[in-house]
């Protein structure tokens, strides 16, 4: 029953087909939940063969749109004008009336139950009574889960990230104390990194942690210097981790210009660009930080903190201290990956209802149509790049 502790959906669904089962007192039963892309699977079910749930998987009587969408009954599948495909696969199970029957979550649709009987069957009203108070527990109860489920995540999410962060402010730290200097010297130093941090987590936070653009990064960390810096690059976002790295490496560089390259002066420019190649089925950002117009330099008799973060931070990197100007590449290798904001975790029950997918719609319950959704909603969910 609906009301023992279940551990997911899909247990919640098997507990409700008894329900439905014994409610309506039909001889098979299912029930079909929206995916992420909008289309009607198969989660729980009772004596339905394999071929048959192939058949009716993916399609609804409900466009993804409709406000109010109510029960469609077939009380004789001979006589119903159903697609070809459709009355095949029924007839083929040896069902002769069934029900399909909404499953709501706060105004939306979120799947649906089947009612099969093995002979002619008149739907009578206390049994469509039965059937949407079925549906409505059966749609309050996923609801409850999927938010339960999304607040774990949440939590777990936000305990990653703080653990995170303290083990970067560590490390900024102790390399801070490490690089000599005067208490005071230290402290700037310091303060001037954590604000660096602090604003790659601001840009995450407004990207709702999904990612954040390398060329916003690149121009926050660069705005103070104006047209003294040139950025040009194609579009590439970052994961969180690497959006902090270069958040930092981009600070340190800076810094450094400011102190002893191109920026200690009035003459001198920086260049950062970086593009993204393709080869041996991998895609590789090639990131470079060019200074031209400073003062002449020299190699530095001992890595500093900036030298040591960038070595720490990506595995491959080149300084090049050239007469003329400092030089970085950092190459880092990238890997596609789809990940679902917070936001659409919290909204996986309202884009169910967005999303396109094949429906039959029917003006009654003997008379369907093929159509298919006119809303065209790519899935809410954002292609990152991460340093394998």
């Amino acid at each position: 029953m609906l009301d023992q502790p279940t551990t997911s959906v899909n247990e919640i669904c098997d507990a409700a087909l008894d329900a439905v089962l014994h409610g309506l007192h039909c001889s098979r039963a299912s029930i079909l939940l929206l995916d992420d892309a909008g289309l009607m699977r198969f989660v729980a079910w009772r004596g339905l063969s394999d071929e048959y749930r192939a058949a009716l998987e993916g399609l609804s009587p409900w466009s993804s749109d409709e406000a109010d969408p109510q029960p469609v009954s077939i009380e004789d599948v001979a006589a119903a004008n159903l697609p070809h495909s459709i009355r095949t696969a029924v007839e083929h199970a040896g069902i002769r009336a069934l029900s399909f029957v909404p499953v709501m979550a706060e105004g939306f649709l979120i799947g649906k139950f089947m009612a099969c009987y093995d002979a002619l069957h008149v739907f009578t009203d206390d049994e469509m009574r039965v059937a949407n108070s079925l549906a409505r527990l059966l749609g309050f109860t996923i609801n409850h889960k999927r938010s339960d489920e999304t607040r774990l995540i949440a939590n777990s999410e936000l305990q990653h990230r703080c653990n995170n962060l303290l083990i970067v402010i560590q490390a900024i730290a102790h390399n801070t104390l490490a690089s000599g200097g005067t208490v005071e010297q230290a402290r700037a130093a310091f303060e001037s990194r954590l604000q660096a941090l602090a604003r790659a987590n601001r840009q995450l936070s407004a990207s709702n942690w999904s990612g954040v653009s390398l060329g916003e990064i690149v121009r926050m960390s660069l705005e103070p210097f104006g047209t003294r810096a040139a950025i040009e690059g194609e579009e590439v976002t970052l994961t969180p981790k690497e959006t902090q790295k270069f958040s930092l490496a981009l600070h340190e560089l800076a810094t450094n210009a400011v102190k002893y390259g191109a920026l200690s002066n009035a003459a001198g420019r920086i260049s950062v660009a970086w593009t993204v190649a393709a080869g041996g089925g991998e895609r590789v950002l090639r990131f470079r930080w060019e200074e031209r117009g400073g003062p002449p330099i020299d190699v530095p008799g001992r890595p500093g903190f900036g030298t040591t973060l960038l070595k720490a931070s990506f595995s491959d990197v080149c300084v090049v201290y050239e007469p003329d100007g400092l030089t970085c590449h950092i190459n880092v290798r990238l890997c596609a990956a789809r990940v679902a904001s917070l936001a659409a975790l919290r909204c996986i029950e309202s884009r169910a209802g967005r999303s396109e997918f094949p429906a039959y719609t029917t003006g009654s319950a003997s008379s369907w149509t093929r159509r298919t959704n006119p809303a065209n909603r790519k899935s809410q969910s954002t292609t990152l790049y991460s340093a394998r």
